[in-house]
């Protein structure tokens, strides 16, 4: 049975696990992957594809060094390997501004306030 691929994107490593750790009861049915960059990402992606696992879902914080959350699910939303899979933006920092792009160029890019994870 081929599994499908949960990528959770976010440059904040805390972030990031609470996130994987959340997820880890679906590792039965899906291979689930985190990445602390966008360039991180494509290679998973491009991996998992080489290895024929399609990417299903894709969590993404909005305020990353290289690239926003936001332009990076347009490009995965323009790109034919991707342009299916659900897009979840997990952010608090976005504004109406970038949740209107957002919506304009993929209607499956979705908006989700920031998990609020406490930092000590």
């Amino acid at each position: 049975m081929n599994k499908y691929l949960i990528l959770c994107v976010d440059d904040e490593r805390e972030v990031l696990d609470s996130v994987i750790q959340d997820l880890d009861e679906f590792e039965e049915h899906f291979v689930v992957e985190a990445a602390e960059s966008v360039a991180e990402a494509k290679d998973i992606i491009a991996d998992c594809a080489n290895e024929s696992t399609p990417l299903a879902l894709i969590l993404c914080d909005h305020i990353m060094p290289e690239q926003t959350g936001i332009e990076f699910l347009i490009e995965l939303a323009q790109e034919e390997e991707t342009e299916n899979c659900r897009k979840l933006l997990l952010t608090g920092q976005a504004g109406l501004e970038d949740t209107v792009e957002a919506i304009n160029h993929s209607s499956s890019i979705f908006t989700l306030p920031s998990l609020g994870v406490e930092m000590n």
